[in-house]
C-alpha cells in the first residue's frame, strides 16, 4: 500500500475494513509528508479529502480542542512499515489500551525510516510510545524519530511531544523479548 495521507494510514488498522476486501496488504510505504491537521497539503487536488472530513465527527472522543483522535494501528497482517524518511506531524492519540502510531508490533514485524513530529499519545492502561505501544519478539524498529516541530522551545507547550501511560517512551513504551543488537564498544 502506499501512504499518502492522514486518512490512508487510518485505512491500515484492520477495523477499518480496507484490509478485510484486500487481505493481501502486507507492506506499506509512506510516499508524502502527512499532517494531521485541516490544512490541504501543498500541491494536492481538488479531490483531496483530508483527516477532518473523513474522521472528524467519529473520531472526536470528548475532544475539547477540535482535534480528531487517531486509533492506533492494529494489523498483525501488516509485516512492514517505511516511512521513506517522511514527516508524520501532530498526531493525536488517546486510546485505553497501548498506544502510538501503531498498538504493537511483534514477530517479524518492521518500521522503519518515519520521523514523527508534534507528536501527543496518552493511555490510560497501557503502553504509550510515539511511534509503538509495545513491541514484543523478534520486531524491528530502524531509523525511526520523534522530535519538537521547531527549534524555538520557549514556544512549546505540553502538545508538542507528550506521551503518557502505564509505561511510556519516546519511540516505544515497552519492549518485551527481544535481544536487541549487539555492538562492539
Amino acid at each position: 500500500a502506499v501512504i499518502s495521507y492522514a486518512r490512508h494510514l487510518q485505512n491500515l488498522d484492520e477495523s477499518s475494513g480496507v484490509n478485510a476486501v484486500d487481505a493481501t496488504i502486507t507492506k506499506a510505504v509512506q510516499s508524502s509528508d502527512i499532517t494531521f491537521t485541516d490544512e490541504m497539503p501543498v500541491g494536492s487536488s481538488n479531490g483531496y479529502v483530508d483527516w477532518f472530513e473523513t474522521y472528524g465527527e467519529k473520531y472526536f472522543n470528548g475532544s475539547t480542542d477540535g482535534v480528531p483522535n487517531f486509533k492506533p494501528i492494529q494489523n498483525s497482517k501488516l509485516q512492514s512499515y517505511d516511512g521513506d524518511l517522511k514527516r508524520i506531524s501532530k498526531l493525536t492519540i488517546e486510546a485505553k489500551s497501548d498506544a502510538g502510531l501503531f498498538a504493537a508490533r511483534g514477530d517479524s514485524q518492521t518500521v522503519s525510516n518515519v520521523i514523527m513530529t508534534g507528536t501527543y499519545v496518552k493511555s490510560q492502561n497501557g503502553s504509550a510510545g510515539a511511534l509503538v505501544g509495545k513491541v514484543t519478539g523478534s520486531a524491528a524498529i530502524e531509523q525511526c524519530q520523534v522530535y519538537l516541530t521547531t527549534t524555538d522551545i520557549k514556544a512549546k507547550n505540553n502538545h508538542d511531544v507528550w506521551i503518557q501511560g502505564k509505561t511510556a517512551g519516546g519511540l516505544i513504551g515497552t519492549v518485551h523479548g527481544g535481544t536487541g543488537d549487539e555492538q562492539d564498544n
